[in-house]
């Protein structure tokens, strides 16, 4: 799984850059954690 990020430029980019990547790390876990409860089935 990889994502591409277009992000903002200025002000708005950087609090992109700082809190996007905690953010995205949440889904992905979750993505996984139900990609795996089905694959376990």
């Amino acid at each position: 799984m990889s994502t591409v990020w277009n992000g903002a430029g200025g002000i708005g980019g950087f609090f992109e850059r700082t809190f996007a990547p905690k953010g995205l790390g949440r889904i992905y876990d979750a993505v996984l954690a139900k990609l795996a409860d089905e694959v376990e089935k």
